[in-house]
Parts: structure tokens; C-alpha cells; sequence
């Protein structure tokens, strides 16, 4: 809509006309929905209108002397004025949010129906309220919209600008008059008379959601939120979006002609091969009604680019069948996994189209993203990169498990601003096996419900399916995996769980082998810190001793900063010798590594089998590969009970299902796996689960948010910071440069810039294992180079007492 002629002058931010702002926000925001197929039960062209209405409103509050003081004022000026209330505008533009929505679905006639337009007029509110702050309970924020705000509210509407009565023209359907009184030109009553008729009315309203055990609603106004965030911040930026990129739905079919022409012919090779064409046969035969399916084939089988190619096929029948084009979601749960897996892809574009990918078509995200959005076309600043990357613009996204679901459970803006660009999208979730068995009960009724409501598909990826979902409600693209769980026979797995081993014991049994097999390669994964240490030094040894002279040693774990750990999985995978690997977990999922041996500490079965994924991937000279599960203990306990605890569910049933057999073959794995799953499903308690879902039905989005941890709070931590290098020395300065910078959101700025390359030589260690630190404030203590002989060791990391327990 084209503003009316009027000379305007208020601002909505330094360099921005607030009628210009509100229009164009109120448009994107219109277009946004009007984009988006979904189902409510509501009039499409409707709730576009109410997403106009939200959007032009949001900023109305700014018209005030107050603000219009604040936005034009010294920097030394402003940090006295935004503590003044009067400055505040949320609530204030809210009030006229609320009004505006109100009598719009009025006249209309659609306030006294059942269905959820009776919602709209608060979570219209509740969105503009909070758009510069964190979502609170809604219950408790209406308590809070008490006569304590309508001093300031007075203040505020005796302060408007004349011209406020001329922005508010704009808006379609309501009256102007000669006269500026606000109260003449659209509002029927006072703001203090609809604040208290909104106090009254909608409280009974929330109160009643919780009798309904409904989620939709919730789904419903997450989307108006969400898209409300991206209105107003894509126009205060002023970034220009590329229209969306096309990708060639045979994108893989063409890669693997390029990059697999030679390949030998091998019995996992053509078991791929068949793998791949079973899941995008199909393609065409999938019930798009139906809209959660299953890949459950062994590990090591491509499932990547099969996964991959089929949500690209998919998306184009999608747009066939239902008019519009979903963005690919692929996510995985390990931020050690995320690099390798957005190279994968990477590398297909490469090959085929002869060039790295856009940003419009394939983006990584994840908390350690570089803040870079690639385009070849133009240049973005840091501020319209970051826009573009944490509003998943792209038409590939390959991020975590944690931005998937703390997007959709969330309280944060800045997560749920993404939360629209899920909808419509099809959704891969890789190693989907980590989610935690005590939220599959959430997930379920939360995943069904988006998909149902957001016309969005879920592809699980995995070895090890867990029972998530009831057998008629996912579809599996592999109907016979049994025949490839019992064809396959990589792998024995030796039990050595019936008795603790010491951790002695347990080095003289891997020395055995290790001089046994001389020709083959071996993983051993430890539970903790220390124990990998001890076993990784006590392997020096032997090399030293010319015992296994011959063979490459690596280190990984979370003791070594991040920067070494990447360069040396690369290395470990270009090494085609013999080598053995000391790790913890971090190893087990997705580490595209292939060894012959894997001596393991005992853990949950689904991990167990993720590490045995690792042995014999390729099936090498016919050979069988060799997986050894032990209990390793100390003089107080078992080491898995220090990072698992002592009650485990999980490691119980594992125990359990584990003592009846000291062997079996890859061709029982399968079996094992679903009497796990099972068990586990039968015996876990959902009431966690059941306690988040009703948060979410009582719309108490703060509690549920906090509540929600997909990934548990481990021991109290510090970083620590490496100046291994001149890279972490330059970062280091910029680092303290950073720090003095006085204005809070350009200090945040500029340490974006360098957020990545700092991350890259940090890492977390228990705080009771760490001298006190000059820079108590920040959690950040300080390694310089002068200090790296006594407190860094280059190869094994973070020099600890000995003795000392550390969860990864």
C-alpha cells in the first residue's frame, strides 16, 4: 500500500521514515503468510490481513515526543533516555494492535466463533508487546498489563505527534478527521478502557486453553510472531533478499554419474546402489497425506546424499501437487558432524554445477557459523549476513538438532524469528537416534501437529530407529531393511560387560591385540577425559618403545580446542595406514572414519552401535571387523556412571539385552536394536514429555522454553582460551580491543566478526579444575603462549591433575 501524500518527518529508527517502516513491514509481513500454505481452520487472505494489521502497528508507540527525543538524540543522551518508560513503545503500540485486530475480526462477525480467530486480537497483542524482548507466560504477561503502565500510557498518548493521526490514515478502515485526537481517528475507546476490557476478557481466554489440550494454537501464534520479527527486522536493516534459488531436483543423480563412474565394484558398493534407487522409487508412490517417513538402513550406506536426492525430488512433486516449494532442513545432532556433512553437499554442487553454492541455496548454521552469507551476485554487510544466515533464507540449510528445536520450543525472538521459514520445509533429521528418549512423547505430538498445521514433511535418517512414532503414523522407504541388516556381516561385537575391567587391565588387553593384528587399524572410545589420556600416553609409550613404530597415533576429544580436532579428523580420514584413534563419544556419529578394531567403553546400545558403524565400513578384504565392549572402572565406580549417572534407563536395558550374549554378528544388530527400543519404550516415564506439552497448551511459552533442554547442563564450566598460534594471538588482541567498546549491540557486532576464529581455540573445562582467571566476568581464562608448556599440551590438550573425572 502506497503511503498518503504528507510531508512526514517522525522516525522509526536513525535513518528511516516510521510511516515508510510500518507500511513496508506491514506489507512483507502481509506477503508472508499469503506465501505459506497452512492449516487452522482459518481464512488465508484473513490472517495475511491480520499480519497487516499486526505489522503496521507494531512501532505505533514511536510517534511520541518521548521516542522521537530518543531516536534523534547523542549517544551520551540516549543511554539516560532509554531507561525513561516513556521511550518504551512495545506496550503502548500494542494496546493499538490489540485494538485494531479486535475490530477488524468483529465486524467481520468472527469474534464469536469457536475456531481460533477469537485468538488472534491477544496473540496479536502478546507479538507486538513483546517484539524487542524475550516471550513471557501469556497468563502472567497479561497480570502485568495492570494500571501500574497507564501513568506512562497517559504520558504517551498526550505526547503524540500531530502527524501520528496522519500515519494512522494509512491503515485501511480507519477514519480520519481534521482534528489530531487519536482517540477521534480509529480508537472507539481509551487505551486505559481497552487495556482493562483486554485484562478482563482475555485472561478467562488463556485460562480456558489449557482445558482444550490443543497445540495448535501455540503453532498459531509462533507463526504470527514469527513473522512479525522477520517483517520489522528485514525492513530496519533494509536488506534486499534474493528471490529464491532453483535446484535441479536430479542434483545427486548427476553428482554420483561424475563421482562414482570408476568406483570398484564391491558387495556395500552395489547394497548402496540399491539402497539409493529403492528410496527414490518411492518418490512418486509416498502419500504427501502422510508426512513423516523413515530411512533405517545400517550405518556406512550413504544415507546422506540418499536422504539428500530424495527431499529434492520430493520438493519438486510438492510443488506439482500443492502449489508451493518447502526449503530443505537438514539436521544433525553433533556440531562435529555439521562440517562434514555440509562439505558432502557442498561437493555436489561443486561437481555438477562447477561452482561453490550461493548462500540463497546452501547455508551452515550453527552457533560457530562464520557470519559470511556467500553470494556472487552482491555483497552483504555482517548485519544483513547475519539476517540472512539466523532467518534460514536459504533453499538448503544444514544446521543442529538444538536450532531445529529450540526454534519451535522457544521464547527467544531471535530463535523463533526462523520459525516461519520451517513451515512449508521438509525437515531431515540425521542420527535422529540422539533425541532423548524422555521427550519422544513431546516430539511426537509436536511434530505431527507442525506437520499437519505447516503442510511440513520429516524424513528420520538412522541405524537405530527409535519408536517415536506408532507404526501408522511414518512411512519406512525401506520397507525390507531386515534383509540388509542380515546380508551385512562387517562387524562381531565381543561382550567384555559382565565383569569391570581397571583401566590397567584394560591397556594390557588393547596392547595384546594391538601387537596381535599388526596390520590393522583400531578406535578406542573412552567414556572420560582422563581415562583417554591415560590410554592415549600409555600408546606414546608403546611407540616410543619401537613397539608400534609404524603406526599414526591421534587424539580427539573436547580437551583439545576446536581448531586442532577438525584438522585432525581430516587427517585421520586421508591416512591410509595403520593408525590407531584414542576418543571419547565425540567420535561415534557421522565421523566418517573406517577402522578395523573398536575397543569401546560401555554406553547406551544406540551409542554402542553408532561407534560400531565406525569398524569395517567398506566391508574391507572380505575380513570381519571386531567391536569389544568393556565396563571400565576406577577404585569409586564404573566410568560410564560419571557422565551417565547411576539410574540410567537406557544403560540398564543395554546391560540387560547386552549379558545374554559374549557375541554377536551385525546380522543380530538389527534385532538387538528394536528389543531395546522397545523395552526402553515401555518402561521410560513420560512425564517430563507430558509436562512441556502442557506448558505449550497453556501457552506458558517462558516455562517451557527454560524447561526444554535437548542437550542436559553438564558440570559448572569455564572457557578457556589458547593462544596456541599467531592466528589466536591476533584474535586474542581483537578480543580485549572488543571488550571496551562501550555501546553494548556495536561490541556485540564486532565480536561476530571474530566469534568463529575465537570459538576455534576455546574450550570448556570444569570450573573446579581451573585456576582463578584474570577475566572472571567474561567465564574466559587466559592461556598465553608463554604459559602453553605448563597448562597445554598440542596433541592431548588441556593439561589436567591426574585422577581428574571430565565429561566431554
Amino acid at each position: 500500500m502506497e503511503r498518503k501524500s504528507y510531508s512526514y518527518k517522525l522516525k522509526s529508527h536513525p535513518e528511516r521514515l516510521l510511516i515508510d517502516h510500518l507500511l513496508e513491514s506491514a506489507k512483507t509481513a502481509e506477503e508472508l503468510i499469503a506465501s505459506l500454505s497452512f492449516d487452522f481452520g482459518l481464512d488465508k487472505n484473513l490472517l495475511s490481513k491480520v499480519a497487516y494489521i499486526i505489522g503496521f502497528t507494531h512501532d505505533l508507540g514511536k510517534a511520541t515526543t518521548y521516542f522521537q527525543r530518543y531516536i534523534t538524540a547523542s549517544d551520551k543522551e540516549k543511554g539516560r533516555l532509554k531507561n525513561d518508560p516513556r521511550t518504551h513503545h512495545s506496550l503502548f503500540s500494542a494496546i493499538f494492535t490489540y485494538h485494531f485486530t479486535k475490530k477488524f475480526l468483529s465486524d467481520k462477525g468472527l469474534l464469536e466463533e469457536n475456531g481460533y480467530y477469537q485468538y488472534l486480537p491477544i496473540f496479536s497483542f502478546m507479538a507486538v508487546k513483546r517484539h524487542h524482548g524475550r516471550l513471557n507466560n501469556f497468563y502472567d504477561e497479561i497480570l502485568k498489563c495492570s494500571e501500574d503502565s497507564i501513568a506512562d500510557i497517559e504520558e504517551q498518548l498526550a505526547s503524540l505527534d500531530e502527524e501520528f493521526g496522519q500515519i494512522l490514515s494509512n491503515l485501511e478502515g480507519v477514519e480520519t478527521v481534521e482534528e489530531p485526537n487519536p482517540l477521534k481517528q480509529g480508537l472507539k475507546q481509551h487505551p486505559k478502557a481497552i487495556l482493562q476490557d483486554l485484562i478482563r476478557d482475555e485472561k478467562r481466554r488463556i485460562k480456558r486453553l489449557a482445558g482444550l489440550k490443543d497445540i495448535k494454537p501455540y503453532l498459531l501464534f509462533q507463526l504470527l510472531y514469527s513473522v512479525l520479527l522477520n517483517a520489522d527486522k528485514k525492513d530496519a536493516i533494509g536488506v534486499n533478499i534474493q528471490d529464491r534459488g532453483d535446484i535441479d531436483p536430479d542434483l545427486v543423480d548427476q553428482y554420483k554419474e561424475i563421482e562414482f563412474k570408476d568406483t570398484p565394484a564391491s558387495k556395500v558398493n552395489a547394497i548402496r546402489e540399491e539402497i539409493y534407487r529403492k528410496v527414490i522409487e518411492k518418490v512418486p508412490q509416498v502419500d504427501l497425506k502422510k508426512r513423516v517417513y523413515s530411512i533405517n538402513v545400517p550405518t556406512g550406506l550413504g544415507k546422506t546424499i540418499t536422504a539428500v536426492s530424495f527431499a529434492l525430488k520430493l520438493r519438486k512433486r510438492i510443488a506439482h501437487d500443492k502449489g508451493f516449494v518447502p526449503r530443505i532442513i537438514y539436521c544433525l545432532p553433533f556440531l562435529s558432524i555439521i562440517d562434514q556433512n555440509y562439505s558432502v553437499i557442498e561437493d555436489v554442487f561443486l561437481k555438477v554445477i562447477g561452482k561453490k553454492p550461493d548462500g540463497n541455496l546452501l547455508l551452515k548454521h550453527h552457533h560457530l557459523s562464520e557470519i559470511t552469507y556467500n553470494d556472487s551476485q552482491q555483497e552483504y554487510s555482517q548485519e544483513e549476513s547475519l539476517f540472512l544466515i539466523e532467518g534460514w533464507s536459504s533453499e538448503i540449510i544444514v544446521t543442529t538438532f538444538i536450532q531445529l528445536f529450540h526454534s519451535i520450543i522457544s521464547n527467544k525472538n531471535r530463535m523463533i524469528r526462523k520459525f516461519s521459514q520451517i513451515a512449508n520445509s521438509i525437515i531431515i533429521l540425521d542420527e535422529v537416534q540422539s533425541i532423548p528418549y524422555k521427550y519422544w512423547h513431546l516430539v511426537r505430538r509436536l511434530f505431527l501437529e507442525f506437520a499437519s498445521c505447516f503442510d511440513t514433511y520429516f524424513v528420520f535418517i538412522t541405524a537405530t530407529k527409535p519408536l517415536i512414532f506408532e507404526k501408522d503414523e511414518i512411512e519406512e522407504l525401506i520397507e525390507d531393511r531386515k534383509a540388509y541388516f542380515n546380508t551385512l556381516y562387517r562387524v562381531n561385537l565381543i561382550n567384555r560387560i559382565k565383569e569391570p575391567t581397571s583401566l590397567d587391565e584394560f591397556k594390557s588387553i588393547l596392547f595384546d591385540d594391538i601387537t596381535k593384528f599388526k596390520e590393522d587399524s583400531f578406535l578406542v572410545v573412552l567414556n572420560t577425559i582422563n581415562s583417554s589420556l591415560q590410554t592415549y600416553n600409555f600408546l606414546e609409550s608403546l611407540k616410543k618403545e619401537s613397539e608400534i613404530l609404524d603406526t599414526n597415533l591421534y587424539y580427539l576429544s573436547t580437551n583439545v580446542i576446536p581448531k586442532h580436532r577438525l584438522m585432525r579428523i581430516e587427517e585421520i580420514k586421508k591416512d591410509k595406514g595403520r593408525k590407531i584413534i584414542v576418543s571419547t563419544q565425540l567420535i561415534e556419529a557421522g565421523v566418517d572414519i573406517d577402522v578395523d578394531r573398536v575397543f569401546r567403553d560401555f554406553g547406551p546400545l544406540d551409542s554402542i552401535n553408532q561407534v560400531a558403524g565406525r569398524c569395517n565400513r567398506n566391508l574391507s578384504n572380505n575380513k570381519k571387523g571386531v567391536v569389544k565392549v568393556f565396563v571400565l572402572k576406577d577404585e569409586r565406580r564404573e566410568f560410564y556412571k560419571y557422565i551417565y549417572g547411576t539410574n540410567d534407563l537406557a544403560l540398564f536395558k543395554t546391560r540387560k539385552l547386552l549379558e545374554k550374549e559374549n557375541e554377536l554378528s551385525e546380522r543380530n544388530f538389527l534385532e538387538l536394536i528394536e528389543n531395546y527400543y522397545k523395552e526402553l519404550g515401555q518402561a521410560k516415564s513420560d512425564d517430563e514429555a507430558k509436562r512441556l506439552v502442557e506448558f505449550i497448551e497453556r501457552m506458558d511459552i517462558e516455562t517451557a522454553s527454560s524447561q526444554f533442554k535437548l542437550i542436559e547442563d553438564g558440570f559448572p564450566t569455564k572457557n578457556l582460551f589458547v593462544e596456541i598460534d599467531k592466528d589466536a594471538e591476533e584474535v586474542w588482541q581483537r578480543f580485549l580491543e572488543i571488550r571496551e567498546i562501550k555501546d553494548t549491540l556495536n561490541r556485540r557486532a564486532e565480536f561476530l566478526k571474530i566469534k568463529k576464529r575465537f570459538s576455534d581455540h576455546c574450550i570448556s573445562v570444569a570450573k573446579n579444575r581451573v585456576a582463578e582467571g584474570e577475566f572472571e566476568d567474561t567465564e574466559i581464562v587466559y592461556i598465553s603462549q608463554a604459559q602453553l608448556r605448563d597448562s597445554y599440551d598440542v596433541i592431548t590438550g588441556y593439561k589436567r591433575e591426574q585422577g581428574t573425572i571430565a565429561i566431554i
